[in-house]
């Protein structure tokens, strides 16, 4: 899904059947689309990144823990911390002149941050918070890092990553014959 040219219409962050993973992403990427100098963000990647396309927003979700706080004993509330890695890709390693992507890559490392940092559920304006997140807190920036992007073999990219503790509850049933 990609979301693009503000303002955003509808909550694509609730669509109906999305799993919390992807609604997070979907959230992420209406909060990117906030920051004014990239009005694009993809919640689940295109296969490639046109370079007409950047500076542009992608997201991935990386691994979970689980804490099972209730069990009724036909289902379980279970608290999951899992970590997005919301990346800036910036320009093309091989375009330009020496420094000049690193140098545009440079200026959005603390405007960026911020973006993450101000918003403590995950709010956007209209939405208010995302419902099932406790909390998303900003766990910190990689700097100026090459991030190859697509099929091998991968464009090399300048830009920065962001990452995100997204803490949010699920409900799970037990399977059948349990």
């Amino acid at each position: 899904m990609v979301v693009q040219d503000l303002p955003v219409q509808q909550d694509l962050t609730t669509l109906p059947g999305d799993s919390m993973v992807a609604q997070i992403k979907a959230r992420l990427a209406a909060i990117e689309v906030t920051y004014p100098p990239t009005p694009k963000a993809f919640s689940e990647g295109p296969v490639t990144l046109p370079e007409d396309l950047l500076p542009v927003w992608v997201n991935f979700a990386t691994g979970g823990t689980y804490e099972i706080v209730e069990d009724d004993g036909s289902s379980r509330l279970v608290i999951i911390k899992r970590n997005f890695l919301a990346r800036l890709y910036v320009a093309n390693v091989q375009a330009g002149v020496d420094g000049e992507a690193e140098l545009k890559t440079e200026q959005h490392i603390e405007p960026a941050s911020k973006l993450f940092l101000a918003r403590p559920f995950l709010s956007v304006a209209n939405f208010g918070p995302l419902s099932h997140v406790f909390s998303a807190k900003s766990l910190g920036d990689g700097g100026i890092q090459v991030m190859p992007y697509g099929p091998k073999p991968a464009v090399p990219f300048l830009g920065t990553e962001h990452r995100i503790e997204v803490i949010y509850q699920i409900r799970v049933s037990y399977a059948s014959g349990n």
